[in-house]
């Protein structure tokens, strides 16, 4: 996530099924500039329609959407054990 405007923390989560997985946060120092990216990465076991989603933690920051900025990615690593 590369945020554009923030004043002292950014953070995200990632959640899977409303239930959160992987976080990241950012701070910034004062008098810098409020520009900075935060990056997460995991392997979790997902079920048939379990849904995964970026949920932003503070209302109040703006991020960049753009295709070379902002980006969410998953790949399937193989079949999920047998239980």
């Amino acid at each position: 996530v590369y945020y554009i405007n923030f004043t002292d923390f950014a953070s995200y989560e990632v959640v899977v099924d409303e239930k959160p997985f992987l976080q990241c946060t950012r701070s910034i120092e004062t008098g810098k500039t409020n520009y900075n990216t935060c990056y997460t990465a995991g392997v979790c076991l997902l079920k048939a329609r379990q849904k995964i989603a970026v949920k932003m933690v503070h209302a109040d920051i703006s991020i960049n959407m753009s295709k070379h900025t902002t980006f969410f990615g998953a790949i399937r690593l193989g079949e999920a054990p047998a239980s």
